[in-house]
């Protein structure tokens, strides 16, 4: 992307990508690899090797690009009301039920 190699030449050497979402989370729309795709962020073109398409790893955050600028994707929630912070912070009822019967297999 254009965009990537110019912010290189600038001397940047990160980017973060946001997508930002009010009040009550929607899982099909607010979903990060709905949203921010690692293939759209950072394209063939600009992937440094097979590593970086790879899952990061444990406790690492974003991806590093074939010009080494480390690419991030994050999430900014615009909490409207107060109880939208419940909505965030607790599991749903079919989440809860989900992951409850993950844990008994």
């Amino acid at each position: 992307h254009m965009y990537q190699m110019r912010l290189n030449q600038l001397g940047y050497d990160e980017v973060a990508f946001a997508h930002t979402t009010f009040g009550r989370l929607n899982t099909e729309r607010d979903d990060v690899d709905v949203t921010l795709p690692w293939e759209d962020l950072i394209p063939p073109s600009l992937t440094a090797s097979k590593s970086s398409d790879a899952p990061a790893e444990s406790g690492e955050l974003g991806r590093t690009n074939s010009l080494g600028m480390k690419i991030y994707r994050r999430l900014n929630i615009v909490l409207e009301e107060v109880s939208d912070v419940s909505r965030i912070l607790l599991p749903t009822a079919a989440n809860a039920k989900a992951a409850a019967n993950v844990a008994s297999s």
